[in-house]
Parts: C-alpha cells; sequence; structure tokens
C-alpha cells in the first residue's frame, strides 16, 4: 500500500497523524465530505485558507488534498477547483 485515504473528520486525527501511524506513507483526505462541510459551503477564500492550513500542517510531501471519503454527487467542480488550484499554487 502507497497511499492511503485517511478520514481526519471521522477519525479526528489530522493527516500528519495519519502519514505517521502508516509509516510515513502517502495520505489522501483532510476535507469533511458532507454538506455541511467548508468545501461544499465555503466562499473560495475560506477553501482556499483550508487547503493552506491542511498543507501548512502536513507539509508537500506525500500528501494529497481531497475529501476525507466522497464528496456528495451534487457539489460544484468549481469548488473543487478552488481546492485543486490552491494546493498546486503552494507545492
Amino acid at each position: 500500500m502507497k497511499v492511503v485515504n485517511w478520514a481526519v473528520h471521522a477519525e479526528q486525527f489530522g493527516l500528519k497523524e495519519g502519514k505517521k501511524l502508516f509509516g510515513g506513507r502517502a495520505v489522501i483526505g483532510g476535507f469533511d465530505q458532507t454538506k455541511d462541510s467548508v468545501l461544499y459551503r465555503g466562499s473560495k477564500e475560506e477553501i482556499e485558507a483550508y487547503v493552506e492550513k491542511l498543507i501548512e500542517d502536513v507539509g508537500k510531501v506525500g500528501v494529497v488534498v481531497g475529501a476525507d471519503c466522497t464528496v456528495p454527487a451534487d457539489i460544484s467542480v468549481e469548488r473543487l477547483n478552488w481546492a485543486r488550484n490552491k494546493a498546486k499554487e503552494l507545492s
């Protein structure tokens, strides 16, 4: 296993702790997948700030910013692009 999908909100441990638990393997996750989440309801600025905090906490190596699991089917692709573009800008 090279990458672990880490459910930050379900497990109540950040991506950094997930990486440690799995021996430094790359982790995917960070955003809550519910319709009450910043990814679903937040402004562009809130989503970008959340990405910045995630990367600040876990680092730039061995992390894929994404939902802890899946995203709601009706989420705007634009919101996913805001997160992706901010992560790319910070890499």
